[in-house]
């Protein structure tokens, strides 16, 4: 649903996905809900796909799920990394799950599969 909200575009998925509390850790900086939001409409993806899944249930309301994605998009129209490893945090907060946290480290073509 997330990924899908960001190719789309679709701001009003990702503000009510995204908790107020929210930080995205990766390549390019740390951003925080708003400002990761402003970055969404100079952002293009092509396409993706996402597998590896795992997911680690932290106490009950807390889920942190990591997995690998392959994108093939832009930012501001500069190419960005198109092999990550990423993890994120859910919290379950009014009845409604929110991604706290979501970090992505880029794959380096030798990485080992794990």
């Amino acid at each position: 649903m997330v990924w899908e909200a960001v190719v789309r575009k679709d701001i009003r998925i990702l503000q009510e996905y995204f908790d107020e509390r929210f930080l995205d850790v990766s390549d390019v900086g740390i951003f925080t809900k708003s400002e990761t939001i402003k970055l969404i409409p100079n952002l293009n993806i092509k396409d993706y796909t996402l597998n590896n899944f795992r997911v680690i249930v932290a106490q009950e309301g807390t889920a942190i799920i990591t997995y690998e994605a392959i994108q093939h998009w832009t930012i501001e129209g500069k190419e960005a990394p198109s092999h990550v490893r990423a993890s994120s945090v859910w919290v379950r907060r009014g009845g409604k799950w929110r991604i706290t946290f979501h970090q992505e480290s880029t794959l380096n073509e030798g990485a080992s599969k794990q």
